[in-house]
């Protein structure tokens, strides 16, 4: 719900509008929940595509090495354009949620 009340008001933001937004995905503690995750990211960038916002990034932090594979995978699918707009961080938050 506050995914959506935040992308809502970014949609009326002309300067939004203009110059674009970078999305983060947070994926720390994924593998360990036993999600998923591939689930989760195609419907993630599924609902992204269908918004009237111009997207012009994307980061994507995770901790596990078990995702390395998985995004060097989805680079090669994503294509050119899109690769050069990709970036994956590994490491974990400076401030633990838990």
């Amino acid at each position: 719900m506050c995914w959506y009340l935040a992308l809502s008001m970014v949609e009326q933001d002309e300067e939004v509008q203009k110059q674009g937004l970078v999305e983060v995905f947070f994926a720390n503690g994924a593998l360990k929940q036993q999600t998923n995750i591939t689930k989760h990211l195609k419907e993630g960038l599924s609902g992204l595509l269908c918004l009237p916002i111009r997207f012009v990034g994307i980061h994507f932090c995770y901790d596990d090495v078990m995702f390395q594979p998985i995004l060097q995978l989805a680079q090669l699918v994503f294509g050119a354009s899109n690769r050069l707009r990709f970036r994956a961080h590994q490491g974990r938050p400076l401030h633990p949620t838990s």
